[in-house]
């Protein structure tokens, strides 16, 4: 049960979150942005790969072999923030380089409001507290969802659904894990869906 917990956690992990996000976006709808395996669509998904997965995961590889951080996982607040701190940066600029492209806005909120969850969750950290980034995701994920239908060419009975699901399966993981208290995890869900939610709206 451990190991399909943690296999959660690695899979649904919140720095994957907005290339799920945009994924869903552009297959929902692929004419707003040319057809999904145009290169327009293409562009869409490198560029969110590269700069919110990709860069991540150099930097702080580089900060574990320069000893800056004493894992991948640090328990540490002052470790926390400063892998926070470049992942910031990186979903910003994939706000920036999303915004000044020619495609749908809904393409650059989508990173905007993962950088804005980072930020709150390093503040959180600073003052020694803690939300669960894996929840936030979830929270921003089932509020994607909720505007999908405004784009959708297709039925999302079954993605909504399953996202709830997965979203619930999150939230228990980290639970079991002992990750997070049961308040940090519905402070994730509600911090992420709001934010999610007032960056679509303005």
């Amino acid at each position: 049960m451990r190991s399909i917990a943690q296999l959660l956690s690695v899979v649904f992990h919140p720095i994957f979150v907005p290339t799920y996000a945009t994924l869903l976006l552009v297959w929902c709808n692929p004419f707003l942005f040319g057809y999904i395996l145009d290169a327009d669509s293409l562009t869409i998904l490198l560029t969110v790969v590269l700069y919110s997965i990709v860069y991540p995961l150099i930097t702080i590889t580089l900060m574990r072999m320069l000893n800056f951080i004493d894992s991948y996982d640090p328990t540490d607040y002052r470790e926390r923030i400063l892998i926070g701190i470049p992942t910031l940066f990186y979903f910003f600029w994939t706000y920036v380089v999303q915004h000044k492209s020619a495609y749908n806005e809904a393409i650059a909120d989508i990173p905007l409001a993962a950088a804005i969850c980072l930020a709150i969750a390093m503040v959180l950290t600073a003052t020694k507290d803690k939300i669960s980034m894996h929840s936030m995701g979830m929270g921003a994920l089932v509020s994607t969802m909720l505007v999908l239908p405004k784009f959708s060419i297709h039925d999302l009975t079954t993605p909504f659904l399953s996202v709830l699901i997965i979203a619930g399966l999150i939230g228990s993981s980290r639970l079991y894990l002992q990750a997070h208290t049961l308040r940090q995890v519905y402070m994730g869900y509600v911090v992420g869906f709001l934010v999610q939610s007032l960056v679509f709206i303005f």
